[in-house]
């Protein structure tokens, strides 16, 4: 929600433009609302694959796949802001299949 209201070079025009009138007080302001656009559903998607080092897998969030809405705006996402399904939600040394949300 935004307000609008008349600035002293507003004011001064509105004057200049009615000289028969002596105006004593310019006030009020008007209120302008930009509504969030709606989204059905944002998905995403991708996969990745490691050969067994005993390291813990790694994530690049750039590779996730976004669908949905165009020039969704992805840019302050970590690869933290993602769960691993694991026991204890941390990235797998083991060799096996996993995924994120």
């Amino acid at each position: 929600n935004y307000t609008l209201s008349l600035n002293a070079n507003g004011e001064a025009a509105l004057r200049a433009a009615n000289k028969n009138y002596n105006i004593k007080e310019i006030s009020g302001s008007y209120s302008y609302t930009i509504n969030p656009a709606e989204v059905k559903a944002v998905t995403y998607s991708g996969s990745d694959s490691k050969t067994y080092d005993g390291k813990p897998a790694e994530f690049n969030v750039k590779d996730v796949k976004w669908t949905g809405l165009t020039d969704l705006n992805t840019s302050t996402l970590t690869a933290d802001d993602f769960t691993w399904n694991t026991a204890d939600h941390k990235a797998p040394t083991a060799a096996g299949n996993y995924t994120l949300s």
